[in-house]
């Protein structure tokens, strides 16, 4: 992921989605791994518009199944990290992004395509319970949109939030986290970076309605740290990855009534970039999981313990550079018992 956009023009009609002010964002992707990679075919393009969440992918917004009634977290898919991979320019032409999962399990890597609605400029990814992927992305027309899209078809419906890409500040990653521990109801935070070197301005915003995309502002990140990226967890916790702007990094977890830091552990063996490109991080089995790249390689694929920020190298090279990573509030929250 990057800091910073371009300064774009209002587009005709109303923006919608956002409260003046204040702002939100951000996550991460890759394609072969050390062990396989397959394809799948790339879906259409679904229509656009507010879509309802009992219309996308079969599950109401605490990701009910619509055939049982009960949370989705046992259907297929809902347990491993998807990820968003670079774009490129390569002459002649443009390499589009591609959306991947990745099995933390098996360490292997499928390749999914690219939604047809989403462009080439993603920022951020989410998954709900109900296995629907949310992203962030620069439109066509420069403004900053999320599109729900399924990950199996990659039908994608974008969604009414609508905000401004201006230069310097803009809503850079997203994530659910869910109510309480083990609820089945969970919320859509977001995080804005005003930029890198603005470090009292960093705002965690949550939707107060999935359908209209209306935000309410939580607080400013305090004590003022610049945020990279978010996970949420299904024992209801928010963490982050922290910037340092000096190579370094932290783990972090973030209040979400208010945005204050709860705590913060500096990461161990992991550099990452003066523009943080590599830093979509996804949380998996008590783990933080890192994607870092630099210009010269692929990303490598990390562990990070939250307690005390030391690293295992889990993959060498995974064949792509992830700029956005993401889990539901489905997958594990607890450390395997070792042996």
């Amino acid at each position: 992921m990057g800091f910073s956009g371009g300064e774009t023009s209002s587009p005709a009609g109303t923006i919608g989605a956002s409260e003046s002010g204040e702002a939100a964002g951000t996550s991460g992707a890759a394609t072969s791994t050390s062990t396989s990679t397959t394809e799948s075919s790339t879906g259409d393009a679904g229509s656009t518009g507010a879509p309802s969440l009992f219309d996308v992918g079969g599950a109401g917004a605490d990701g009910a199944d619509d055939t049982t009634g009960e949370p989705g977290c046992d259907r297929p898919g809902r347990d491993v990290i998807y990820l968003v991979s670079e774009s490129a320019e390569v002459e002649p032409e443009l390499i589009v992004p591609g959306l991947h999962r990745f099995d933390p399990e098996t360490l292997e890597v499928t390749s999914l395509g690219w939604p047809a609605c989403a462009g080439t400029s993603p920022q951020g990814l989410t998954v709900d319970r109900s296995g629907m992927l949310w992203l962030l992305a620069v439109a066509d027309d420069g403004w900053k949109r999320i599109y729900v899209v399924d990950p199996d078809s990659l039908d994608c419906t974008e969604t009414a939030f609508v905000e401004a890409n201006n230069e310097g500040y803009g809503p850079e990653s997203l994530t659910f986290v869910t109510d309480a521990l083990d609820a089945d109801t969970e919320g859509l935070y977001l995080l804005s970076v005003q930029e890198p070197d603005a470090m009292t301005t960093v705002t965690l915003r949550r939707v107060t309605d999935l359908d209209t995309m209306e935000v309410e502002f939580v607080g400013h990140v305090s004590p003022p740290k610049l945020l990279a990226d978010l996970s949420g967890t299904g024992e209801a916790r928010l963490l982050a990855l922290v910037y340092e702007g000096n190579g370094g990094a932290s783990v972090a977890e973030l209040d979400t009534a208010t945005g204050a830091l709860v705590w913060e552990t500096p990461v161990v063996d992991i550099d990452v970039d003066d523009s943080c490109t590599g830093c979509g991080v996804a949380q998996w089995g008590g783990l933080m999981w890192s994607f870092p790249f630099d210009g010269f390689s692929n990303s490598a694929v990390y562990t990070i313990d939250l307690d005390d920020g030391t690293t295992d190298l889990m993959v060498p090279d995974l064949g792509i550079k992830v700029t956005a990573a993401a889990t539901s509030t489905c997958v594990p929250y607890e450390r395997p018992p070792r042996g």
